[in-house]
């Protein structure tokens, strides 16, 4: 599983949001705070753009590269810079 995080600070509210993904089958998982927000089952089309909402702000998870399987997070229409690089959960328990 590829994962991808983002830190931020909404309505006074610091949230975590974190997109799970497998490379090969492109099933996916977006968690708001641990929480499961959206899934989506697996093929190279499924799943991308996933609209869902943080704290009742529209969000949208876009694909930033097919090959490389990086993604974009917009809220309100503006991108949300990273806070931290992929990381390869391989080996790693949720």
């Amino acid at each position: 599983m590829i994962k991808e995080r983002w830190l931020l600070k909404l309505d006074e509210k610091n949230l975590t949001v974190e997109v799970l993904t497998n490379h090969l089958s492109n099933v996916g998982t977006i968690k708001v705070s641990g929480e499961v927000v959206k899934e989506w089952q697996g093929s190279i089309w499924s799943g991308l753009p996933e609209p869902f909402e943080i704290t009742g702000h529209p969000a949208i998870l876009t694909r930033k590269s097919l090959t490389l399987n990086r993604h974009e997070l917009l809220i309100d229409g503006e991108k949300v810079a990273k806070t931290r690089q992929k990381s390869d959960l391989r080996d790693r328990p949720e």
